[in-house]
């Protein structure tokens, strides 16, 4: 039963990251909505009521929000459709290089948080005071968290700043204020999903096995455009089968759909490396020790059993007309 959740959790992380058409459905449902529900549950009364100084303020909140909506909405478009490679939507953004200055990141993420965790704060109390309409504030709450989670996927902000946390904090304390004894019930299933639905999206198993199994960090590849690392080659390594769960599957026991994720196959009948995808830059290669600009020319392979590594010692490997030298390490 675990299982099954966790591999529906994964099913889903994947769709909503990766269908265009979702994230084109979401940005036009959250953005307006989101709009609609700042303006009808307080712009529009706080507008009638107050003086003209207040009047221009609200004014001036309210143009605010919409030019966040259109820039929202344009960069998350142009990145939808103007993007042809199928993994565009997640790539330096789950697993980061280590920063150039982590103590004025580190200054920067707690300010923002304090000031967005302060905004949200004064908009839920502003909420509570100018609308009696308690259906609004839900849905402008529910909707604008959802509009916060995938600016970050539009943007790639990252959780320097997290604006969704900060957010659902906040609201969570006004619609407890204004919620009966019945309804917190529901209330607190409904602040569990909407987190679920934040970490399901934000993250995933590609962020956990990059980030901390394989030290890709460190040295900054991930981190480059042209030298982006293929999860589906990290997994077909005896260290990542762990997640796949093959155990000690060989062979015509792995599932089809793990054998056609990965990049490069070693054929044993056939004293050559045969690769059936398209070129990418998967292939982890030491840099040289007195030149490190360039490569050594060592590849690292790792095979599943020892085993097989002797079978593949015993070949002769040629490519490009070179004969590779194998050496166990």
């Amino acid at each position: 039963m675990t299982q099954r959740i966790e591999d529906a959790l994964t099913s889903f992380r994947n769709f909503a990251c990766t269908n265009r058409a979702f994230l084109g459905l979401t940005v036009f449902i959250t953005s307006c909505v989101s709009f609609l529900g700042w303006y009808m549950g307080y712009m529009r009364k706080e507008i009638s009521r107050h003086d003209k100084h207040t009047q221009s303020v609200t004014v001036a909140v309210v143009v605010l929000e919409a030019f966040v909506v259109i820039c929202y909405g344009s960069g998350l478009m142009h990145r939808i459709w103007t993007r042809d490679d199928e993994k565009w939507q997640i790539r330096k953004q789950f697993v980061r290089a280590l920063p150039t200055y982590p103590h004025l990141r580190a200054l920067r993420k707690g300010g923002l948080y304090v000031l967005a965790l302060a905004l949200f704060m004064m908009m839920d109390a502003s909420f509570e005071q100018g609308s009696k309409d308690h259906s609004w504030i839900i849905v402008f709450c529910l909707f604008f968290y959802m509009h916060l989670v995938h600016v970050w996927v539009a943007f790639g902000l990252g959780e320097d700043c997290d604006l969704a946390g900060g957010f659902l904090a906040a609201s969570f304390m006004t619609l407890y204020k204004i919620c009966t004894v019945v309804q917190v019930i529901p209330l607190l299933f409904v602040a569990v999903v909407i987190a679920c639905y934040k970490g399901v999206v934000y993250s995933g198993v590609e962020g956990m096995g990059l980030g901390y199994g394989l030290g890709l960090v460190v040295d900054g590849w991930v981190g480059k455009e042209k030298t982006v690392v293929s999860f589906a080659l990290i997994c077909s390594f005896s260290k990542m089968r762990g997640y796949l769960k093959l155990g000690d599957l060989k062979g015509d026991e792995i599932p089809e759909d793990t054998i056609k994720a990965l990049m490069l196959l070693i054929l044993f009948e056939l004293p050559r490396l045969s690769r059936f995808q398209k070129m990418v830059n998967s292939v982890r290669m030491p840099r040289h020790v007195a030149e490190t600009r360039v490569f050594s020319g060592v590849a690292l392979v790792e095979f599943p059993t020892e085993e097989e590594a002797q079978k593949v010692m015993k070949e002769n490997l040629v490519f490009a007309g070179l004969e590779l030298e194998l050496k166990p390490k």
